[in-house]
């Protein structure tokens, strides 16, 4: 008997504690939102050219793959810098070295291929967009 009067006095409170919460949601404004989706599509001439190069070079010894890649590096620029691009238009983004292994079972190095990236950006002239072609040999 003493069991059920105490589910029947935590019933009563457990719904006595749900009268206000229910009359707090009938007093509950709801903020007014207005919600707006779209997209949009523009044709605007390019105001510059950005063009990223990887150099790559190859040699088992590091000291020797690196300064073929900087000797690169450096023709690049110059190249760039003939071709009408000012200093602040070119810019090194990134140099990462790694070794090749071979694919056998000895795993042994291959070689190492250092790989800088080169960023050059080029603005408008005169409304349009000036290319420059000048072909670079892979001899460096």
């Amino acid at each position: 008997m003493h069991r059920y009067r105490t589910v029947a006095v935590v019933t009563i409170m457990f719904f006595g504690m749900l009268v206000p919460v229910a009359g707090a949601q009938e007093n509950f404004v709801h903020p007014r939102i207005v919600s707006v989706t779209g997209t949009a599509e523009i044709k605007v001439p390019p105001d510059e050219v950005q063009l990223t190069l990887g150099i790559d070079s190859h040699d088992k010894d590091l000291a020797v793959a690196k300064a073929s890649n900087d000797q690169r590096t450096k023709k690049l620029m110059a190249l760039a810098h003939t071709a009408g691009l000012e200093a602040k238009n070119i810019q090194t983004s990134a140099l990462t070295m790694g070794p090749e292994y071979t694919e056998d079972e000895l795993n042994a190095l291959q070689e190492v291929s250092p790989r800088q990236y080169l960023s050059l950006c080029r603005p408008h002239e005169g409304g349009q967009v000036q290319t420059v072609h000048r072909v670079v040999p892979a001899d460096g």
